[in-house]
């Protein structure tokens, strides 16, 4: 009977793990939102940062115009680039492009999502609203999940993200 229950008890874990993968994919038309996640801050923390890729399945390019969420005061589209050897962190202005048939990658390192004037701090295992808008897909609502440290992340990763 022990046994039983035990393969019983994994298979629900199974079928849970494969329903919260699924769940946190997003799409909407042709673009798929790939598994938004955020590292947990400090109580202390002012700012945080998203990371997520959007695939565009279909035959007609669309930009990434910004993002609004009731966890911060403002939501902006960050680069990371290499200056001189010296890594600095550009607002983009004028969105992101997401060419048709093409991903886009949102990582640390490079383009990423800043909550500027977090309202509270980002826990590990919370999960928080944020509303993509798109020129041509509009408004698309996700939830970021946090996450200590997300698969195939390194520790050069872990560092701190600031201003």
């Amino acid at each position: 009977m022990h046994s039983a229950a035990s393969r019983l008890f994994a298979l629900l874990l199974l079928a849970g793990a494969n329903a919260s993968a699924l769940a946190h994919d997003y799409k909407m038309g042709d673009l798929v939102i790939d598994h938004p996640w955020a590292r947990p801050t400090p109580s202390t923390a002012k700012n945080g940062a998203a990371y997520f890729t959007i695939r565009n399945d279909g035959r007609q390019s669309d930009i990434l115009l910004g993002a609004k969420t009731p966890l911060a005061d403002v939501v902006e589209l960050h680069n990371t680039l290499n200056e001189q050897g010296v890594m600095k962190m550009r607002k983009v202005a004028d969105g992101v492009p997401i060419p048709a048939g093409a991903t886009v990658t949102f990582e640390s390192g490079g383009l990423h999502m800043m909550l500027v004037g977090l309202k509270q701090p980002l826990t590990d295992g919370d999960r928080y609203p944020v509303t993509l808008m798109f020129k041509n897909a509009g408004e698309v609502p996700i939830e970021i999940e946090v996450e200590r440290k997300p698969a195939g992340s390194s520790p050069a990763d872990q560092t701190k993200h600031h201003h």
